[in-house]
């Protein structure tokens, strides 16, 4: 491709524009000669020809390159978080490194559910500024190409990136989450002191656990308040527990009291109450009651498919209520 000197105050726009068709186009479609007066008539386009999708692919290439950088910014910003969250949770609870990763990688259709969004917004940003600032959005206005032209690569690449994520949030994030929960239960089944951290305190809906100082599988005080079907406040105080195991299905640990104090309410009569108290009790701790959510199915379990025939069962159903976990 030929580009002439020419003289005037036009000179440094033809050379921008020439440099720009020496870069990304060079002799494809062009002709031997590239006279001044033929040039300022690509304002009207038709002679850019086959050259416009040239131009196309490189707006293209350009913003998957853009996006690419950020969602690798943004997926080790989330990663990192997933791990130090891991690190404060089952890390530190000696918990084996080989489900440490395959928890990671459960976690990994969340991460990328979450990147992919942020990245696109930033590297699409940050991609056309970068034309803007270099003329090149100028330089292909001279050519010939319309905004609307411009904004065709970014409307086809922005709407794959969109086919993509839904993909990921609709299958591969139920997919990641029950495997999650379920490798998570199976951990705590394995050892039960991870759910129990140090001065901590664990709610439910219908339990409340305040929990003393945890020292592998001891507890030095322990604080349990319960309510039953009836609407009674059961309230539990012990000293030394310890933790056990337990081989039953359904029930999380198995705690072993010493100098236990139980205290009930009775609800039709607020000034009746019943106290026992104990040298040695023994209390089964149940996943539902406590870590509620286990045997139950919510929202981001299902696909987008699975939630529209539930809701769809649930409307047949007289008098019925639908009732999800959200957490």
């Amino acid at each position: 491709m030929f580009c002439p000197q020419q003289s005037g105050v036009r000179v440094d726009l033809v050379q921008q524009v020439c440099d720009f068709f020496r870069r990304h186009i060079g002799n494809r479609g062009a002709k031997k000669s590239f006279p001044f007066p033929n040039f300022l008539s690509l304002r009207r386009g038709p002679q850019i020809g086959n050259n416009r999708y040239v131009l196309l692919l490189y707006i293209t290439k350009e913003l998957f390159l853009y996006f690419f950088i950020s969602f690798l910014f943004f997926f080790m910003i989330f990663f990192v978080n997933q791990i130090l969250l891991l690190a404060e949770d089952v890390l530190k609870k000696r918990v084996p490194v080989l489900d440490v990763i395959r928890l990671m990688t459960y976690s990994l259709p969340f991460i990328i559910a979450q990147s992919a969004p942020f990245a696109t917004l930033v590297g699409f940003l940050m991609c056309l500024g970068r034309m803007m600032s270099d003329n090149e959005i100028l330089v292909m206005r001279i050519t010939g190409l319309s905004y609307f032209s411009i904004f065709v690569p970014v409307f086809l690449l922005g709407t794959a990136i969109s086919f993509v994520s839904f993909f990921v949030n609709d299958y591969l994030l139920p997919l990641g989450t029950i495997s999650y929960n379920k490798l998570y239960m199976d951990i705590l089944y394995s050892d039960p002191t991870i759910e129990l951290e140090s001065d901590s305190i664990k709610r439910t809906d219908r339990a409340t656990l305040v929990i003393g100082d945890v020292t592998e599988d001891t507890v030095s005080d322990l604080l349990f308040f319960d309510t039953d079907s009836n609407g009674a406040t059961r309230v539990i105080v012990a000293g030394k527990t310890q933790i056990r195991n337990s081989e039953k299905p359904g029930t999380l640990m198995n705690l072993h009291m010493d100098s236990s104090t139980v205290f009930s309410l009775v609800p039709k009569n607020p000034k009746t109450y019943d106290v026992m108290t104990a040298g040695k009790t023994e209390m089964n701790i149940f996943t539902s009651s406590l870590f509620h959510g286990s045997d139950f199915i919510n929202p981001r379990e299902m696909t987008s498919y699975d939630l529209y025939r539930f809701i769809e069962e649930e409307k047949k159903r007289e008098n019925s209520f639908i009732d999800f976990n959200m957490y």
